[in-house]
C-alpha cells in the first residue's frame, strides 16, 4: 500500500518537472532525534505528473495528475497558483489524498471549497489526513473539490 496525493480535472493537466531533481543541488538532511526530513525547503521543490489509468482512482474526471511533494507553506502556495491556472480552464478540480491498494471501494469523505477561500494550510491539513480504514475497516479516500 503507498500513499497518492492527485489532481483532477475535465482539462489536461500540465506537467511540472521539480527543477530539483534534474539539477541534483537538494541535500536531505535527517534529525535522527525528532524524525524530521530537512530537504532544503525549496518553494519549487514538487512535481506533478501523469498518472491516468492507475488503479484505486475513483475520479469521474478525464485528467489525472500525481502531485508528489512534501508540504511547506512555499510549496503550498506555488500548488495554489497552479490550481487558479487550471481554475481559467475549468470550473472545478479535484485534489485528492489516498492509500492505494486497499482492495476494496473506500468511503470518500469530501469538501467543497472556492479558490478564493483556499489557504496553504488546508492542504497542509489534507496531506496529514489519516488514510487507513475507518471504525468499520473501510478505507478512507479525501478530496477537496475546489471551484472557481
Amino acid at each position: 500500500m503507498s500513499v497518492l496525493s492527485y489532481f483532477a480535472a475535465d482539462v489536461s493537466l500540465p506537467e511540472v518537472v521539480n527543477p530539483h531533481d534534474i539539477a541534483g543541488d537538494r541535500e536531505l538532511v535527517l534529525d535522527l532525534d525528532s524524525g524530521i526530513i530537512q530537504d532544503g525547503d525549496y518553494d519549487d521543490d514538487f512535481s506533478i505528473c501523469d498518472c491516468s489509468g492507475t488503479e484505486d482512482l475513483f475520479t469521474e474526471k478525464a485528467y489525472c495528475a500525481e502531485l508528489q511533494w512534501t508540504y511547506s507553506e512555499g510549496r503550498a502556495e506555488a500548488v495554489l497558483a497552479y490550481i487558479r491556472g487550471l481554475l481559467r480552464h475549468t470550473d472545478e478540480v479535484e485534489l485528492w489524498h489516498i492509500c492505494m491498494g486497499m482492495g476494496e471501494r473506500p468511503l470518500i469523505r469530501s469538501k467543497t471549497i472556492p479558490i478564493s477561500q483556499l489557504r496553504a494550510e488546508e492542504l497542509g491539513k489534507l496531506e496529514e489526513r489519516d488514510l487507513w480504514e475507518d471504525f468499520y475497516g473501510i478505507p478512507i479516500q479525501y478530496r477537496l473539490v475546489i471551484q472557481k
